[in-house]
């Protein structure tokens, strides 16, 4: 059996300080960035926890508000807290990047996030179903999210010259 070794103790063990080393830088990288990128991490599945939740077990609303259809806007309003969370906190985590990079690469996120989370209700969630509808709503929000923040920057930005 011992002829089937690949390699000796000391060279496993080189491999291992290797592979601890490599951890360790990619640790002290990181370590600040997840930090940063935790609110987005929670709310993501603050996300699939709601889209995951039985249909039967949603609050029935009025017939006369069926027309506003409550639920899109609860949509929209998920899908833009993503895409700010996502961009405020992932410049924190990633200030070598650029801050256009960060805002796209949220919007963008934000709307595949959307996608599959709606292909999740109808393949993987109980008594949930997809709608196209909450796609549009999804994608609404990641763009009016993405709205306030540009409008929120401008501001700033303006205001950051006065000073």
């Amino acid at each position: 059996m011992k002829s089937k070794i690949l390699f000796s103790d000391s060279g496993k063990t080189a491999i291992c300080v290797k592979m601890m080393i490599f951890a360790k830088k990619i640790h002290l990288k990181t370590r600040s960035g997840l930090f940063h990128l935790l609110p987005v991490i929670i709310w993501t599945a603050v996300i699939l926890l709601l889209t995951g939740i039985p249909k039967d077990s949603i609050p029935k609303t009025p017939e006369f508000l069926d027309l506003f259809q409550p639920d899109k806007i609860v949509h929209l309003l998920m899908f833009s807290i993503y895409v700010y969370l996502f961009n405020r906190n992932g410049s924190k985590a990633f200030p070598e990047k650029d801050r256009n990079v960060i805002f796209w690469v949220a919007i963008l996120s934000g709307v595949l996030y959307g996608g599959l989370t709606e292909l999740m209700q109808k393949y993987i969630f109980i008594s949930r179903n997809c709608s196209v509808y909450d796609i549009i709503a999804n994608t609404a929000g990641c763009l009016a999210g993405g709205a306030i923040l540009k409008i929120r920057n401008r501001k700033t930005a303006g205001q950051n010259e006065n000073s």
